[in-house]
């Protein structure tokens, strides 16, 4: 048996080699941004402020009570400025969370002219210096206290002042004032016409009131019509009117109405005899009274009142007249039934207020013949009148409409036939007028036997 030694095994320990981590990392939230909030702040918007919003004292409220307040007021300068309140609105994502009211710049009509707010405690109201008035005839109703420029309105239910004063670089005007004699800061300007007699009015104060006067002003062919309101001559309408041409004089002077007719026989023009409705009598053979009427059955009114003269129309406002005083049908009925007779008149060269434009004609039936020679005055209250079928017309009346009378009947006037005539000028014709109802021209008929008119008188100048 054979006996091997062996070596004892040595066991040999080494170090192991790292084997590379495969393991993820734990991974760390990303925080999310939270949004961010919409915020938009809005043009500001006209609205009436809450009662607790302040308004200075001396902001004078000029419009309507239930609409967005305005106000104005005379700055230190003499400057009317208008204000009126408003507020801001903040937006928040869309939603309303925030909300400015203020008093913001306006114009005279209440829209916003700026927007930026006003401080008030940065404004300066204006007090005026005071003037005397010597050279102004002041109503009666103001009375003049022992202040310069100062009256009392004693028609007032409560003391009530005014002061005439001037800001620099200003006309002198009449400001409401306190019982010193010193204008109210920031008052506004009181219209001088409603203080200070017209410059047109007649001399002589009126006996009482509801008294009329009537005043001819030959240099601007116009009418004034004065009434007497608390012991003075206020303007109640201003007519355009002719009077004589170069030829023909209108008699200058102060007279009185004497007579008044409704429809009368006047002289003759151009040969032929001519009639006038609606005519006072002021100086011997001297009238107010219409354009003249001619033509078929003219001494019957109903039918002068379709055949006044369309080239003596297109004339008024020009001395044409042969001394009367020619006036439009609707302004004549006015003085018919609204003066009296003993009415004052008088009659001047100078220049008046300028009187309004006369309606236009229109250049077919039926308003007036096919000859454009004879046709109606388009202010002549007669409900047979076609003009007063359109409204631009009717609406121009100083008269409501005369009613119909049975037993006195407008009717169709059979007008002279006449050699075409040359078209004088004339303002254009009205567009697109509606189309007069049929109904107001009956189907012609036999003409009765005519109620006379006044006679013509012998020598008779005016027309």
């Amino acid at each position: 048996m054979l006996l091997f030694a062996c070596a004892p095994v040595v066991e040999t320990m080494t170090e192991a080699t790292p084997v590379p981590s495969t393991a993820v990392p734990t991974a760390t939230p990303t925080p999310v941004p939270t949004p961010t909030s919409k915020v938009e702040i809005l043009e500001p918007e006209r609205e009436a402020a809450p009662d607790a919003q302040e308004i200075p004292a001396y902001y004078q409220l000029v419009s309507e009570p239930s609409a967005v307040p305005l106000y104005a007021f005379t700055n230190d300068n003499g400057v009317v400025e208008y204000r009126t309140t408003g507020v801001i609105r903040t937006l928040t994502d869309d939603v309303v969370t925030e909300e400015t009211w203020a008093v913001f710049p306006a114009d005279e009509t209440g829209a916003l002219a700026g927007t930026n707010p006003i401080d008030a405690a940065e404004e300066q109201p204006g007090i005026c210096d005071p003037l005397d008035m010597d050279a102004l005839r002041i109503k009666k109703r103001f009375v003049p206290t022992e202040h310069t420029g100062h009256l009392l309105d004693s028609k007032a239910e409560e003391p009530s002042y005014l002061v005439y004063g001037v800001f620099s670089g200003f006309e002198p005007a009449f400001y409401p004032a306190n019982e010193n004699g010193q204008m109210i800061p920031g008052g506004l300007p009181v219209d001088t016409d409603a203080v200070v007699v017209s410059p047109y009015a007649p001399k002589q104060d009126p006996k009482k009131d509801g008294e009329r006067h009537l005043s001819v002003f030959i240099g601007s062919e116009s009418v004034v019509a004065f009434l007497a309101v608390d012991g003075s001559w206020e303007i109640e309408h201003v007519f355009i009117c002719s009077t004589g041409d170069q030829g023909r004089y209108t008699p200058r002077g102060t007279f009185s109405i004497t007579n008044q007719y409704e429809y009368k026989a006047m002289s003759r023009l151009n040969g032929v005899m001519v009639y006038a409705q609606y005519a006072s009598r002021f100086y011997g053979h001297y009238l107010f009274h219409t354009i003249p009427s001619a033509g078929q059955h003219k001494t019957y009114l109903p039918n002068g009142k379709q055949q006044i003269l369309v080239a003596e129309y297109e004339k008024l406002g020009t001395d044409v007249s042969h001394g009367c005083v020619r006036m439009l049908v609707g302004d004549c009925y006015w003085i018919y039934r609204n003066c009296r007779i003993g009415t004052g008149v008088t009659i001047t060269d100078d220049v008046g207020p300028i009187p309004p434009e006369k309606p236009a004609l229109i250049y077919e039936e039926p308003y007036m013949d096919g000859n454009h020679q004879y046709g109606w005055d388009p202010t002549d209250p007669d409900p047979h009148n076609p003009y007063l079928q359109l409204p631009a017309y009717a609406d121009a009346l100083l008269v409501p409409t005369l009613k119909p009378n049975a037993s006195y009947t407008a009717r169709p006037t059979y007008f002279v036939p006449a050699s075409p005539t040359p078209t004088p000028n004339r303002t254009d014709a009205p567009s697109a007028e509606p189309t007069p109802d049929p109904a107001l021209s009956p189907e012609p008929e036999p003409v009765s036997p005519a109620p006379a008119a006044a006679p013509a008188e012998a020598g008779h100048t005016g027309l």
